[in-house]
């Protein structure tokens, strides 16, 4: 009679260690509960940051370069890339052209161009081309152009001054220097359109 009631309770523990395995999966269910709670957290906390901490710090990053935009033209490919990284470096925005006559579509794509570094000797239309068309329109004879050449002559530095010129520099370049004349006639440039326009006017 003894081997019966041992059975009967060897069954009996079987139920019940039934009974504690299905009760694991209740216990997995309710942390993975709370990690779907704590989820959302996580998530609305970075939604609601990015916007507010981000865009206005992006936005003020263009109010300050769109002012400031300079048309590099020169037909060295190796030359625009470095004019391009000097003048990024100091917060300005660079367009690239190629010749003259890319330099005037980029200027007609790009009525936001305050000046224009330019060379000399360039195929389809060199740099002094390039000035005398400034003189023909004006909405460009306001924008100031800094030749920057490897011809040092004087002849050449006065011809581009007589064709409207606002700076003459040679290669090898300072790039301190580059540096100032731009910043100078890009800041000198509004005061200069105003004195026109009073002139103008009157």
């Amino acid at each position: 009679m003894a081997l019966p009631v041992a059975s009967s309770s060897n069954k009996k523990a079987l139920l019940i260690s039934g009974h504690s395995f299905s009760s694991t999966p209740l216990l997995v269910a309710s942390t993975s509960t709370t990690t779907i709670d704590t989820q959302p957290s996580y998530s609305q906390e970075p939604d609601n940051k990015l916007p507010i901490e981000t865009q206005p710090s992006y936005s003020q990053e263009l109010d300050n370069k769109s002012p400031k935009v300079v048309l590099v033209v020169d037909d060295a490919i190796s030359l625009r890339q470095t004019l391009s990284l000097t003048l990024q470096k100091s917060g300005y925005q660079v367009i690239q052209a190629q010749n003259g006559v890319e330099a005037l579509e980029k200027l007609q794509l790009h009525p936001e161009i305050q000046l224009v570094v330019s060379d000399l000797e360039m195929p389809r239309m060199n740099g002094f081309e390039l000035l005398s068309n400034f003189r023909q329109y004006p909405n460009l004879a306001k924008i100031p152009v800094v030749i920057l050449t490897s011809r040092s002559a004087e002849k050449h530095r006065q011809l581009a001054q007589e064709l409207g010129a606002k700076a003459y520099l040679t290669k090898p370049y300072l790039e301190h220097e580059f540096l100032a004349t731009i910043k100078s006639l890009i800041n000198s440039n509004t005061d200069d359109l105003n004195h026109l326009l009073m002139v103008t006017n009157h």
